[in-house]
């Protein structure tokens, strides 16, 4: 027996109806991507996959139920990608490079503390104490500005803060300049308990936090960070991430 041709009618508009939703669901599905680009920073960005500021940045999608797509640029790229709008976030949104007044800032997620490290940390308290001294920064991060001013100083930089922790041990340099939660897990990494710093003598202080880009959609994902950073702090699992505790 044929399908009367009413039923007909109805069965290809459920059809059409069907196939309609579909289609919208995997747009929107699409759509909800957040495209975030970072700049290297030992131990926290190391790579796309690699670092607490990475796995901070996945578990914070996952509580909001959508994908991120998060891509590594050296620091001049990846700014210049926020800026064009290529991309709706950007990690460290606390770069000096970046005007505060052209991005929505979230809560800090983290304070990054310098720290001056050497053999004899009782020697170096400030910046005053580096004259005539040869310095060790590491590539990605951002020092005092007075650094250069310093009398005599001779500033070497390296890739990274395991290489600035074998030129010290070794001698090759007189002091490093250093992140704590990085230096002083590549010191326990390497096992060079000689090298220590004075914990109540930071150089700097600097909040890091996420950059979402001044539009509507912007503002959406930056409200949603935002809120999560908030209950991950509240519930203490947001320094458990980016510190490994």
């Amino acid at each position: 027996m044929g399908i009367p041709h009413v039923d007909r009618k109805l069965l290809m508009r459920t059809l059409r109806l069907l196939l309609l939703l579909t289609l919208t669901t995997g747009v929107a599905k699409a759509e909800e991507i957040l495209k975030l680009t970072a700049q290297p920073i030992p131990f926290f960005i190391e790579s796309e996959e690699r670092g607490t500021f990475i796995d901070l940045t996945k578990e914070i999608a996952t509580k909001l139920g959508v994908k991120v797509s998060v891509e590594v640029y050296p620091n001049v790229r990846a700014i210049d990608i926020f800026r064009k709008g290529r991309s709706l976030a950007f990690l460290p949104g606390s770069h000096p490079k970046l005007d505060k007044h052209d991005y929505f800032e979230t809560e800090p997620i983290f304070y990054k503390k310098i720290f001056i490290y050497s053999k004899s940390p009782e020697s170096f308290s400030s910046l005053k104490d580096l004259a005539h001294k040869r310095i060790g920064v590491t590539m990605g991060y951002t020092y005092p500005p007075d650094l250069a001013k310093v009398t005599g100083v001779e500033i070497q930089e390296a890739a990274n803060d395991e290489g600035n922790l074998r030129k010290l041990h070794a001698g090759r340099i007189d002091a490093f300049l250093g992140e704590e939660v990085s230096v002083n897990d590549g010191i326990e990494s390497l096992g060079f308990k000689e090298i220590g710093y004075k914990k109540e003598k930071f150089l700097t202080k600097e909040p890091i936090f996420y950059a979402f880009q001044k539009s509507p959609e912007g503002e959406r994902w930056f409200q949603k960070f935002n809120e999560t950073i908030r209950l991950m702090k509240k519930a203490g699992t947001l320094d458990k991430i980016v510190l490994k505790k």
